[in-house]
């Protein structure tokens, strides 16, 4: 049934709860609801997709749920989830790290802040010490110190990952020059020194990989345009170094903002991959050639120098994309394990918990609306029992699934619920709904059942059939006793016959 054209309420736009239906059921999901006849372990491994699944304020569609599946259980050749999920699981990344990436700017802070006791220590020449102690103290210092209150108080946000980011792209500038500015001082300082920032990035701030990689390539962005800074080349080699540099700089970026927008199309997921392949083959290959073009400007560390800071962030890159793919399936997990709190295994809608918890937010709705009225109904399936005896559990388990999926389709707005409380006992929820169109609804769904043709030899009608009492709920009702309302309306339906509703106000 689709929105009546002569409905009031549809005709203004809004979802009454007599006229609204979604979608029919697809072939999908009918294809389920027989293969819930066989066994109730086919039945657990299959999803709605036309259905939402809620994790207490938490929603999944079937698709997600099914993509959650497979990295849980390590069977997917891509470890991203669909991109709302994504989203959700960098949340939780930001806000489990939030101890380490604070420890990690502190550290810095403390670190540059008790510069003047130990740079007299290690035998820096003076020169070098007062550039390093103003430095520090005047720049460093106070930006670590904004980047810790911006990592408190806005972690979530974008902003205060890309400014730990350039915080500690700034710190490996300095690094390079104060160890330059020493050498030329006759100072020798071990270069591979600068590879602690980098390491320190990948493995206390647990980024994500996309901007792990950017800020290594930028780190050797660093390192190859370092000789440049102090005229070690020719003015025209500088020029066209610089460029070089900075145009690359640009695409690593703009890789980095792609990896942001969200896409849904495979192909287009594709595309992009192989455009950031590509971005890192052309990456490689200018830093390839900046060192064949310049061989003696950029040799600012010797072959085992390199050998060393390629193996070293090797090593902790690897190590840090196994850790990232490991919590994205312990996540995916835990998602899963949340999900089966608040659904019915057997038949895939939600369970007590999730219902009970979902009519307290709709009821917490309702006392701020004067207007809208709530129904809760309880069905229970006729001579149930009977028909598990005669049939078997295997072909009750598939009835069930069947009921569950033609129930469903009578709760499609966002504020409806239909769930299974137990055995076979479901109930159903709806907003927004007075009594008159909750009467006509019921009608609907008595009927539906009954028009299901499941075989019952015990029932009158020779076809299982089912009972409805419902209750109009008033605001801030407990469930309790709105439950207890429609049991009284159920009971006197079974009493009277069966296969019919009973409404109470």
């Amino acid at each position: 049934m689709r929105p009546d054209a002569d409905c009031r309420d549809c005709s203004a736009g809004q979802n009454c709860c007599l006229c609204y239906r979604d979608k029919s059921v697809s072939g999908d999901l009918v294809l389920l609801g027989r293969l819930a006849r066989l066994h109730r372990a086919t039945l657990s491994l299959l999803g709605f997709k036309s259905t939402t699944r809620r994790i207490g304020e938490i929603e999944l569609t079937a698709e997600e749920a099914q993509k959650l599946g497979q990295i849980a259980a390590g069977s997917s050749r891509q470890y991203t989830f669909p991109s709302r999920i994504e989203r959700m699981f960098q949340n939780y990344v930001r806000e489990s790290s939030r101890a380490a990436r604070i420890s990690l700017v502190l550290m810095t802070a403390v670190v540059y802040l008790t510069i003047p006791l130990w740079v007299s220590v290690l035998g820096i020449p003076k020169q070098s010490q007062e550039l390093m102690t103003i430095a520090s103290l005047g720049l460093i210092v106070p930006l670590f110190a904004a980047v810790t209150f911006v990592q408190v108080r806005y972690l979530a946000s974008d902003f205060a990952e890309w400014l730990l980011i350039a915080a500690l792209v700034f710190e490996a500038v300095f690094v390079e020059i104060v160890r330059q500015q020493a050498e030329q001082l006759g100072y020798s300082v071990e270069p591979s020194i600068s590879v602690l920032v980098p390491v320190a990035v990948i493995a206390m701030a647990r980024l994500r990989v996309s901007l792990n990689f950017l800020f290594i390539a930028i780190y050797f962005l660093i390192l190859a345009s370092e000789p440049f800074w102090w005229g070690k080349g020719s003015e025209i080699d500088g020029v066209v170094a610089w460029t070089i540099n900075l145009m690359l700089l640009a695409l690593l970026l703009l890789g980095a903002f792609l990896q942001k927008i969200p896409l849904q199309n495979p192909r287009q997921v594709r595309l992009r991959n192989i455009f950031n392949v590509a971005l890192i083959a052309l990456y490689f290959w200018v830093l390839i050639y900046e060192a064949m073009r310049w061989p003696d400007e950029v040799r600012t560390r010797g072959p085992t120098g390199w050998l060393l800071e390629v193996l070293l962030l090797t090593i902790v890159m690897m190590a840090a994309i196994w850790s990232k793919l490991s919590s994205r399936r312990q996540w995916a997990a835990n998602v899963l394990l949340q999900l089966m709190a608040y659904r019915d295994s057997l038949t895939g809608l939600p369970n007590r918990r999730a219902f009970e918890d979902h009519y307290e937010r709709v009821t917490r709705a309702l006392a701020r609306s004067e207007k809208k009225q709530l129904v809760l109904a309880v069905l229970d399936l006729d001579h149930f029992k009977k028909l598990n005896d005669d049939y078997g559990h295997d072909y009750g388990d598939g009835a069930l699934a069947e009921i569950a999926l033609t129930l469903a389709q009578f709760a499609r707005r966002s504020l409806d619920m239909s769930a299974r409380l137990g055995g076979e006992e479901f109930a159903l929820l709806l907003y927004d709904c007075d009594a008159e169109n909750a009467r006509a609804r019921l009608a609907e769904l008595v009927q539906a059942i009954a028009e299901m043709k499941i075989e019952n030899r015990n029932a009158d009608r020779g076809v299982l059939t089912c009972s409805i009492g419902a209750a109009v709920v008033g605001p801030n009702e407990s469930f309790g006793t709105a439950y207890r309302t429609a049991d009284e309306m159920l009971y006197q339906v079974k009493n009277a016959g069966r296969n019919n509703f009973a409404l109470a106000g």
